[in-house]
């Protein structure tokens, strides 16, 4: 991204917080919080950070809502990402009975947080094993998990149930399993498959899967999948050599068709879409 369109987003990132902020003082924190994170951007490699969380006051259609960001850890980024560029968004034919939302690698739950304003009577399920993301997670969905509308796990989602060794050292949004057990920077976490997921949650189909698990999708949608003619709708972000051919293969056999973004305009992310369970 050259200099100039640095500046227009920088911009665009200011505006919003004016435009989403509570109080000005909200509206100031933000701002104050991203020109942070871009500054430390620019001098050196995004990495893992540890550190607090600063909470925000946002305004959201379902209310006003504390929001809480850390500034170096990716969080940001994901923030924006997710809010003002709309990424998870999906067209409304594919959405009009939605009862349940799976997020998977939910990291802080701002996808979650997201889905809730467009679907506040659903029940909202997220996996994320990261720690340190958990119990921000917590935080942020907090209004939802009041209204007894909310599964949170901590833990990794894979193809069975058990446990695995999972990264510990990536950025905030780039824990992964990592299935060497001798590297230093690997702990074991609690591993759920699907079918455990929607046992513990109470619920009997997926309407809307979210799929972001650092190419996690691999082991997920290879193996152990008949759990696959329980979803409608899948929006998933694929990683290193897990291309568009192996989803296609993966996931066709259970009625699902690809959607790529240059095919529905409203659509930032590769989707699948079930028809024949769509309308049921």
């Amino acid at each position: 991204m050259g200099i100039v369109s640095k500046g227009k987003y920088y911009l665009q990132e200011i505006a919003f917080n004016f435009s989403k902020g509570d109080t000005f003082g909200d509206k100031l924190g933000l701002t104050r919080q991203v020109l942070s994170f871009h500054w430390y951007n620019q001098k050196q490699e995004l990495k893992r950070v540890e550190e607090k969380a600063i909470k925000h006051v946002v305004q959201f259609p379902q209310g006003k809502q504390d929001v809480h960001l850390r500034t170096h850890s990716g969080d940001m980024f994901v923030f924006y990402e997710i809010f003002m560029e709309d990424t998870y968004l999906l067209p409304k034919e594919w959405t009009k009975n939605v009862k349940s939302i799976v997020d998977l690698g939910a990291n802080i739950g701002l996808t979650t947080l997201y889905y809730y304003q467009m679907f506040p009577e659903a029940h909202f399920v997220c996996v994320e094993a990261a720690p340190t993301n958990f119990n921000i997670l917590e935080k942020n969905l907090h209004p939802i998990s009041s209204k007894n509308q909310l599964t949170a796990l901590e833990g990794a989602i894979y193809s069975q149930s058990g446990e695995v060794a999972f990264e510990t050292e990536a950025i905030a949004w780039g824990g992964k399993i990592n299935q060497d057990t001798q590297s230093i920077t690997t702990t074991k976490v609690r591993a759920y498959d699907i079918p455990e997921v929607m046992q513990k949650a109470g619920i009997e189909e997926i309407d809307i899967l979210k799929i972001d698990i650092e190419g996690g999708e691999e082991e997920l949608l290879g193996k152990n999948k008949e759990w696959l003619h329980k979803v409608k709708v899948i929006i998933i972000e694929l990683h290193g050599h897990y291309d568009l051919d192996r989803l296609k293969t993966d996931i066709s056999p259970y009625g699902f068709e690809i959607i790529l973004p240059t095919e529905q305009e409203d659509l930032q992310m590769i989707a699948a879409i079930a028809k024949e369970r769509l309308n049921k």
